[in-house]
């Protein structure tokens, strides 16, 4: 509610084919400013963009007919366009680079091995300028994955003022790829790349990133009459029960009424406080999450990360945190994209085919076919029962 209401101007209604995406402010929607850091003195300035009022998202409709009375169908629209396979599980492995899904797997084994043991064989094989964007077109979160153990070997070895920008390049790299994909599929997708990150907090080089935070002003500790006491926001993550706190805060009057100040004034707080905004959008009115998305994408594709967690903002933590408690169950529900988005001829190929010649029937739509005759027995019985309290 709080990104739909408008004091001042609206955001404007755009005529097909745009779609409008949550409004993000009060104020008109006006292209954002490239954020970069620049050397000034010993310490770097950050250039903020201000968040956009509102996103609009142009949809490409090229190609895709119409049905009768104008709405639009899936017919003509290929289903693995339309249904990503952000976890790389239909690759074939004969074809790839790499063995995808068996990397994916041998992360996802709760059996004491650690991330970078299990993933060496893999990431050495990517190593190139050829392979790179072969892999990329193959798996590109894989890609990112391998990119932030890459990012973390670097940062171990030498910091990230080590030699020859080791740690530099893959930082850029990783920090272009959470840019490119923004938080909606990293809370989706299956590769532990927010959970790789958390080791940057264990590094030997976490005092030195934190005197560098400090030196830029990212912890917000000695800003002249602030909009918000920023360290005591800082200190609420730090308390056994922060969740509460920590929204009485992001929804209170000082952030509300001067986000755009705040936003400029210590970025990390701001960015804090829109990770709290999208998990509780998550949880309840997923229509404001993307207003918050788009915020977070904005500043952690621009601020360098070991400035991010040398700051003590838990911004990091955060993006680890919010996947996992807003992903509500753990089903494998194996649809297939052609399952859920083409019409089947009949039932009986549906079964023999999964929805696709050639393809076999995925085990969720032949548990769903076992269970409709129990299902329209039951939606039958309700609608009579319906009909005789009429």
């Amino acid at each position: 509610q709080e990104l739909v209401q408008s004091s001042s101007a609206a955001c404007p209604t755009p005529a097909p084919p745009l779609r409008r995406t949550p409004c993000m402010g009060a104020a008109p929607p006006r292209a954002p400013t490239p954020m970069v850091w620049l050397p000034l003195g010993l310490a770097p300035v950050l250039l903020l963009s201000l968040p956009r009022a509102c996103r609009l998202e142009e949809v490409d409709l090229a190609g895709v007919p119409q049905d009768e009375g104008g709405s639009r169908s899936s017919a003509g629209v290929s289903p693995e366009e339309r249904l990503l396979d952000y976890d790389c599980i239909r690759q074939d492995p004969s074809t790839a680079l790499v063995s995808w899904s068996a990397w994916l797997v041998e992360l996802e084994k709760q059996d004491g091995g650690g991330l970078m043991d299990k993933s060496l064989g893999y990431i050495e094989a990517l190593v190139g300028d050829g392979n790179r964007e072969r892999a990329d077109a193959e798996c590109a979160l894989g890609l990112l994955m391998a990119d932030v153990l890459h990012m973390l070997i670097c940062y171990e070895k030498g910091g990230f003022n080590g030699p020859r920008g080791c740690y530099a390049i893959y930082e850029e790299r990783l920090r272009a790829g959470l840019g490119r994909f923004g938080l909606r599929v990293l809370i989706g997708t299956r590769w532990p790349i927010a959970d790789a990150l958390q080791f940057m907090r264990f590094s030997s080089h976490a005092a030195e990133a934190a005197g560098a935070a400090k030196a830029a002003g990212l912890d917000c500790g000695r800003i002249a009459s602030p909009v918000l006491d920023w360290p005591a926001f800082r200190e609420v993550f730090s308390r056994p029960e922060w969740y509460q706190p920590a929204v009485d805060v992001s929804y209170g009057p000082e952030l509300e009424q001067s986000w755009r100040h705040a936003a400029e004034e210590c970025p990390l707080g701001f960015v804090a406080a829109n990770f709290v905004k999208a998990m509780l959008c998550a949880h309840t009115e997923s229509v404001c999450f993307a207003g918050h998305e788009a915020m977070l994408r904005d500043f952690l594709a621009q601020i360098p990360l070991h400035l991010v967690q040398g700051s003590g903002w838990p911004a990091l933590w955060l993006l680890t945190h919010v996947p996992r408690v807003v992903r509500r169950h753990r089903f494998a529900l194996d649809f297939t994209p052609r399952e859920l988005l083409l019409p089947p001829p009949d039932t009986a190929a549906v079964a023999a085919a999964g929805g696709g010649a050639g393809d076999p029937a995925s085990e969720a739509l032949l548990d769903l076919r076992a269970l409709l005759p129990a299902l329209r027995e039951a939606a039958g019985a309700a609608a009579e029962g319906d009909v005789r309290l009429a």
